[in-house]
């Protein structure tokens, strides 16, 4: 299941615009202006792929967790889990922060309705997760259907914390940073 999940992160990241576009940018990290978050026009977000081991059940558990901070919205965060043959889904969010492309951050407690073969649980998770972002920014820019620029910028980060998911009945786990290489901080610009 972790190999599936990831390689179904990788395509549709790369499908949903997230490494979309060509050749790195030779930029440093943010200057001091990247605290202030994403400007009016730029979407600000954050990715981490978390893995831990069912500590009650059979399997591991995972979840693509992601924080969100969209120009005039307050920012906010979930993700899915799969634990136990279930996948668990949420509406709700967790109050989050990305600042620039310099760190981002969620916490706070989720519900989530959990479904399988077997049938539909409730389960919830409560997450502790902040980003630091590290390394060379990569810029990519193409064209959309409606003929305006799309600029995204990635960063490397680092992630801390973690996510605790229970599942009664079906299991429960710590779930961290999956591997180095599975978070980032981004952030998206669209010019028309």
């Amino acid at each position: 299941m972790r190999t599936t999940t990831r390689s179904w992160i990788c395509g549709s990241t790369g499908l949903a615009l997230l490494l979309l576009g060509a050749g790195p940018a030779a930029a440093a990290p943010p200057g001091p202006d990247s605290g202030s978050g994403p400007p009016d026009s730029a979407i600000g977000y954050a990715t981490a792929l978390l893995y831990g081991e069912n500590r009650t059940g059979e399997g591991g558990a995972e979840s693509l967790f992601e924080a969100y901070a969209p120009a005039g919205v307050p920012a906010f965060a979930r993700g899915e889990v799969f634990i136990g043959g279930y996948e668990c889904l949420t509406e709700g969010s967790v109050p989050a922060q990305v600042t620039g492309l310099a760190s981002a951050r969620a916490t706070g407690w989720l519900r989530y309705d959990c479904g399988s073969a077997e049938g539909t649980v409730r389960g919830y998770a409560v997450v502790h997760l902040a980003w630091t972002g590290q390394g060379e920014v990569t810029e990519h820019s193409w064209t959309d259907e409606m003929g305006c620029t799309v600029t995204l910028q990635v960063r490397p980060a680092r992630v801390t914390g973690g996510m605790l998911a229970v599942v009664p009945g079906v299991g429960s786990a710590v779930l961290t940073l999956n591997a180095p290489d599975d978070a980032d901080i981004r952030q998206e610009r669209v010019t028309c």
